[in-house]
């Protein structure tokens, strides 16, 4: 009875994986399309150019494009001058010893998603904060404001019969034909 039951845990979970929307890469290497506080991962400035086209040939495929960036945000070094000084060597001040040195990171990106009847337009800001803890462990806190663009085309949405839907819809649905 337990080698049956093992059996059946083992193919309903190789069922439940196989049913699993693909990852793609670009998305994967690209965490702050999802989470604006994982600009603070790396130090680099980058812009970045992401699409995916999924079940092609089937006809309302997902279709997206996302153009995103991010930035760290440096402070410009305040250099020391003083022209009445008698001083004729380089004078170099030493810096005041700083605990916690913030990393500031901006970035952006720009989506356009489309599934069949439903597409949407989104343009978001994002802002990270990287905090040191110690000296290997840093947090990293993230915001985003943004705006998105809901849309539905009526043209290409596929509205089944209340009653059967096998019969092709032939009106009576008032929230489909009220858009």
């Amino acid at each position: 009875m337990r080698i049956i039951a093992t059996a059946i845990v083992l193919f309903v979970c190789l069922v439940i994986h196989a049913q699993q929307l693909p990852q793609f890469r670009q998305f994967i290497l690209a965490p702050s399309l999802y989470n604006p506080a994982a600009m603070a991962f790396s130090k680099e400035n980058n812009v970045s150019l992401s699409g995916r086209w999924q079940m092609s040939g089937f006809g309302y495929e997902p279709r997206t494009v996302v153009l995103h960036g991010k930035m760290l945000i440096k402070k410009k070094p305040k250099l020391v001058y003083n022209p009445g000084s008698r001083i004729q060597r380089d004078y170099t001040p030493t810096e005041k010893k700083k605990n916690i040195i913030l990393k500031h990171f901006v970035g952006g990106q720009v989506v356009s998603d489309n599934y069949g009847a439903f597409r949407f337009l989104e343009l978001n800001g994002n802002y990270a904060l990287q905090i040191p803890i110690n000296a290997t462990w840093r947090a990293s806190v993230g915001a985003r404001l943004g705006l998105r663009n809901n849309t539905f085309l009526p043209t290409q949405g596929v509205v089944l019969n209340v009653l059967d839907p096998q019969i092709p819809y032939a009106g009576g649905d008032a929230t489909y034909e009220d858009r």
